[in-house]
């Protein structure tokens, strides 16, 4: 059994996943698998993958007759893992040579479902940003780290992470079929639920997220893009059932999320899925002024006027 599965979405990343694969092939620690899932794109990644699969033994890959989205390949990947711990990987970013060594010791030493390491961006240019700073600033438990997420005091993204893999394979997660924006923070609230050993943050750069525009989260945003983009934010809204004392955190962080969205794809298409999820109270004006913070006035006033 290896140390780690890494699983890889592929997906119209011919230009990168040499450059990905090669990233995982110079890590430190070198008892890994990696999983490759053919999302059927139409630009010959996975004839790359193939070869370098044909060199190497940890490398595996799964074909697939249709495109269902990252979610659905992840989900493909993980059935197929046979690692002690688990980490997903996008085929056009890659990792820092030490960071299975990094995330591996620290969740055997600290025996939590989940380290989060840090998210190192780099652009096209070569400059370098630290995408979030992560801080578990309420505590450890299921829900101080949700209340810390719905805060933006933990980025929400599952890259960057390594998981064990009883939490990923012996728990029953909700799966979006196509679901290409969002996907992340769906899986992952619905993780934090599920651990009972907690997680630990880390300061180390553990991933390298490469900007990359013709990405499938830098599309075009269609209505059934949109739509399951506020399944997430209904699912958040739904948080307040098993954390009543969490009421205000999850009603300002959904408020928030629907007026970005209502600012940035339009009022009038975000409107009508909020409608049909039966969240009418998100958008009404007493809701929006009762849970706007001080940070986003300038943008909650700009959707309450914008048509």
């Amino acid at each position: 059994m290896p140390k780690i599965s890494i699983i890889v979405p592929v997906y119209n990343v011919v230009k990168y996943i040499g450059r990905c694969i090669e990233s995982v092939q110079g890590q430190s620690l070198a008892d890994w698998e990696m999983i490759m899932v053919d999302d059927v794109g139409k630009d010959g990644s996975m004839d790359i993958v193939k070869d370098y699969a044909s060199k190497d033994v940890r490398i595996k890959y799964i074909e697939s007759e249709r495109n269902e989205g990252p979610m659905m390949a992840r989900n493909k990947g993980c059935r197929q893992a046979i690692g002690e711990y688990i980490m997903f990987l996008d085929g056009d970013d890659t990792l820092p040579n030490d960071a299975l060594k990094v995330l591996y010791n620290s969740i055997s030493a600290n025996h939590t479902d989940c380290v989060k390491g840090n998210i190192m961006i780099k652009s096209n240019d070569g400059k370098e940003k630290l995408f979030h700073e992560n801080a578990l600033q309420y505590g450890t438990k299921v829900e101080e780290v949700v209340k810390a997420l719905l805060e933006d005091k933990i980025a929400h993204n599952i890259t960057g992470c390594l998981f064990c893999r009883e939490l990923l394979l012996n728990n029953e997660v909700k799966i979006v079929q196509g679901m290409k924006n969002s996907e992340d923070a769906y899986l992952f609230y619905q993780l934090v639920e599920r651990m009972t050993n907690g997680m630990v943050i880390i300061p180390n750069v553990v991933y390298y997220y490469h900007v990359n525009e013709s990405s499938s989260t830098h599309g075009p945003i269609t209505k059934e893009t949109l739509k399951k983009m506020l399944v997430m934010q209904k699912y958040k809204a739904s948080l307040i059932n098993k954390y009543p004392q969490l009421k205000k955190n999850v009603r300002h962080a959904v408020v928030r999320q629907i007026a970005f969205m209502s600012l940035r794809y339009g009022r009038k298409e975000v409107n009508s899925f909020v409608h049909e999820y039966n969240m009418d109270e998100y958008i009404s004006l007493v809701y929006v002024l009762k849970y706007l913070n001080g940070r986003d006035y300038f943008d909650i006033l700009k959707f309450l006027i914008c048509g």
